[in-house]
């Protein structure tokens, strides 16, 4: 696009690349996606950036990534967002000698990873991968500037039965969506479900921001295909020590395996743990 001068390249994937560019007219820098469908072969992805693009209008929330603007131009789709210079959460932690949190920073990244699932919720979108590479922060010193990102999988539902700020209300759908270590029983089981799967992938992060390490029957369930084998989420690593009662007992509520049973959004931000 002609009124943005490129800078340098932020990733690339299968059927895209992402620039760092400048406006020219205001001197801001953004992140460009540029998204190629030259022969027809990625339709589907196309079609799902639409979504995703459609999602990203609707959330405007500070703890949701910033689009800009969004064009078509022949063949190709150019989506404009904020630059988010902190990287993901994951990267942050693989970088720390102890590859996790402290209670306390985790406690920040958790509050506001809970405030963005709200606030999607009330808006009636389902996330459908939320994990550690989705949760983006602005700036490398601000744990509280974390966003949600990656939309591809996101679901618009089109009325409050289907979602709305009820988590566990009627199922909207069945089909098998996410990252397996990070998905909950009834996703990876087929089953309908709704908002709790959201606080399922919570209650993950919440572990692995924790003790730096996936629990080991997810790693169980990934190497069988998907399907969850076992859910006793035990305690027992050392990394656990240093936790309180009170932050095992919030991460046992988002993994509850059945979703009536699991924390909603609101009450997670009116838990003990976060209001400490």
């Amino acid at each position: 696009m002609e009124r943005y001068d490129d800078l340098e390249s932020l990733g690339a994937g299968g059927f895209s690349v992402v620039r760092k560019v400048r406006h020219r007219q205001s001197a801001k820098t953004y992140a460009m996606k540029i998204i190629s469908d030259e022969h027809g072969k990625e339709r589907m992805s196309v079609n799902e950036v639409t979504s995703e693009i459609d999602i990203l209008r609707v959330l405007t929330s500070p703890t949701m990534l910033r689009l800009e603007e969004c064009h078509w131009y022949g063949d190709k789709v150019y989506v404009v967002t904020e630059v988010l210079h902190g990287g993901a959460v994951l990267d942050a932690i693989l970088r720390m000698k102890s590859e996790r949190y402290t209670e306390a920073e985790a406690k920040v990244v958790v509050q506001r990873t809970v405030q963005g699932i709200d606030y999607m919720h009330k808006n009636f979108v389902l996330h459908r991968d939320l994990k550690l590479e989705n949760l983006l922060l602005r700036s490398n010193d601000d744990l509280a500037s974390v966003v949600i990102a990656d939309f591809g999988l996101a679901r618009r539902c089109q009325n409050p039965e289907g979602l709305g700020s009820l988590p566990h209300s009627r199922g909207i759908d069945t089909a098998p969506v996410g990252t397996p270590v990070f998905a909950a029983p009834e996703v990876v089981e087929q089953k309908s479900y709704g908002g709790a799967i959201d606080m399922w992938s919570l209650g993950v992060i919440t572990y692995v921001l924790l003790t730096g390490a996936m629990p080991r029957s997810l790693w169980k369930s990934a190497l069988k295909y998907g399907r969850v084998v076992q859910r006793d989420f035990g305690f027992d690593c050392f990394e656990w020590d240093s936790v309180s009662e009170t932050a095992r007992e919030f991460v046992m509520s988002c993994l509850a395996h059945k979703p009536v049973h699991r924390l909603t959004p609101a009450n997670c931000l009116k838990h003990p743990w976060l209001q400490q």
